[in-house]
């Protein structure tokens, strides 16, 4: 299964690097691939009920929602409150994880 997400807050390719690396370490995360440019980043899951698990309760916290088209089931972020606090506090891991250079290059002649 593949999901992408927008990403924001990326101004180097460190932080990609960094994003990347993180996503990709994940239990049930069989490929990330980080868009610096395009501020994306596709996610290729393990089709194992590891992941089925997650998906369920990531469901039922109001995170995600689900549409099924045959055979197949799309997921997408949920437009709740619980899931933009969620997007909220990834931004923020990426700031944390990609502190702005633009602070640092301001006070640089």
């Amino acid at each position: 299964m593949q999901e992408k997400y927008n990403v924001t807050g990326m101004t180097f390719a460190a932080c990609q690097a960094r994003v990347q690396k993180s996503v990709s370490n994940l239990t049930g995360v069989q490929e990330c691939n980080v868009n610096l440019l395009k501020n994306s980043m596709v996610v290729t899951y393990d089709d194992s009920p590891a992941v089925s698990h997650h998906l369920k309760q990531l469901k039922s916290a109001g995170l995600i929602v689900s549409r099924r088209d045959g055979k197949e089931v799309y997921y997408r972020a949920a437009d709740t409150e619980p899931a933009q606090n969620f997007h909220h506090m990834i931004e923020w891991l990426v700031k944390i994880a990609c502190p702005s250079q633009v602070e640092t290059q301001k006070g640089t002649p």
